[in-house]
Order: structure tokens, then C-alpha cells, then sequence
């Protein structure tokens, strides 16, 4: 993915990592959690710790673009952790099976206009033996991010795409229509939904704060040791 920024000088910066239009960056999200964010769902034909292990493989080099990293979690392993022992119940009333994490960085590494969204994993077990849940959020961490461009779902898309064929989507959280540009704002559409698989159009963040900045330490994280079960 290209990543073509433009920092402006007029109260609000543009950052478009994603282009409406590009591929994995149709579904464009204006604020559904306060900032820009998106909630995907996907079941597959194969069990949580199966779908881990691919997740581990694909996100844990650095993901399709090189630009995602695997957070430590609480209980100190590397990307995802086994709750299958706990025998918990999720808010969707799916048995729990692992949480995880990843930070996905857009734009060019190493320098100041660098913006961070944080992917947050759930997987459950499925209703059928063999199968699984995975409910993927992304949201983008600086503040005052209204719309994304799509990026969010960039993020989590651009991850199923390198795992086996998903056997159902379903989509929690996207705006209908793509955000409106105009000069010294954002003019946007709104029409959040939720509900099975759609077609409809849906921004990289347009905060209305100054960039992030590339602070290392929480990015930095080291590579814990982590047993994924059988």
C-alpha cells in the first residue's frame, strides 16, 4: 500500500495511507467509537488454535505490508493469549478461546508523520466442532481521527486476506458512504449499520490533532515466548 501524506497547516491534517477506492480500503468508518474504527467478524473450518497459529505466522513477520507488530499481552505472551482453560462466555455468547493483539503503523517508518491503530483479536469457537469466530477491531490511536479512509478495515482485511478461505463475514461496524473533503474540514455522510456481509462503501484517519509521533517503547516490544496448545 502507498502511503502519501499531507500535513496541513489549517487546523486539521490529512493522512491517507488508504484511498478510497484501493483495494481493502472500500469500507470507510466516520466515527463509530468516538474516533475512526472498524469491527469485523469471520467464521472459519478450523479450530482456534489452528486459526492462531496462521495468525501468529502472518502478523508475527510483520504482516503483508511489513508494517503490523504483535503486542505482549497481560499475561506476558507474544501476540495472543489461551483463555481456553478459564471456560469464559464473550458479550457474543461464543465460548472464548484467545485474545490478541497487533499495532499497525502507516506511513513512512522512522519519521514523525507516522500514525498507529491498534488490532485488537477475539477468537471463539464455532457452533460446529472444528470451527471458529474471529472477531477483528481496529481503531486508530490519535486523537480526533473522525474519518480513516478505510484504513481500519485495511487493517484487519489485509490479514484475512493471507489466511485460508473464511467460510462467512459479517461486519459489525462501517459507514455507508465515503467520507466528503472539502477545503479547511471534512464534510461527511453518515449511515452507520450493522448486520451480514454488504457492498457498501464505507477513510485514512483525518484527525483535527497534531501526528503521532514514533515514540518506540510500546512499539519496541520484545518477543516473548508463547505455547499455543493443541
Amino acid at each position: 500500500m502507498k502511503a502519501v501524506f499531507v500535513c496541513l497547516l489549517v487546523g486539521v491534517v490529512f493522512v491517507t495511507g488508504c484511498k478510497v477506492g484501493e483495494k481493502n480500503c472500500e469500507r470507510v468508518d466516520n466515527g463509530s467509537c468516538g474516533n475512526a474504527c472498524c469491527k469485523m467478524e469471520y467464521e472459519f473450518d478450523m479450530s482456534p488454535a489452528s486459526l492462531v497459529r496462521d495468525l501468529i505466522r502472518v502478523i508475527g513477520t510483520g504482516g503483508p505490508d511489513q508494517r503490523y507488530a504483535l503486542q505482549t499481552t497481560a499475561e506476558g505472551t507474544y501476540g495472543f493469549t489461551d483463555l481456553r482453560e478459564f471456560n469464559l462466555t464473550s458479550t457474543n455468547g461464543r465460548a472464548v478461546a484467545y485474545l490478541g493483539q497487533a499495532v499497525h503503523t502507516t506511513g513512512p517508518l522512522g519519521i514523525e508523520c507516522v500514525f498507529h491503530d491498534t488490532v485488537n483479536f477475539l477468537v471463539n469457537f464455532g457452533d460446529a466442532d472444528g470451527s471458529c469466530v474471529l472477531t477483528a477491531f481496529s481503531i486508530s490511536e490519535i486523537a480526533g481521527a473522525l474519518g480513516d479512509d478505510g484504513q481500519n478495515f485495511y487493517n484487519i482485511k489485509t490479514v484475512i486476506d493471507a489466511l485460508p478461505p473464511y467460510a462467512k463475514e459479517a461486519a459489525s461496524w462501517a459507514a455507508r458512504f465515503p467520507a466528503q473533503r472539502r477545503k479547511g474540514g471534512v464534510r461527511l455522510r453518515m449511515g452507520g449499520w450493522m448486520g451480514e456481509e454488504t457492498n457498501s462503501r464505507a477513510s485514512n484517519h483525518v484527525p483535527s490533532a497534531l501526528h503521532d509521533r514514533v515514540a518506540g517503547g510500546r512499539r519496541a516490544t520484545g518477543r516473548g515466548s508463547y505455547r499455543l496448545g493443541s
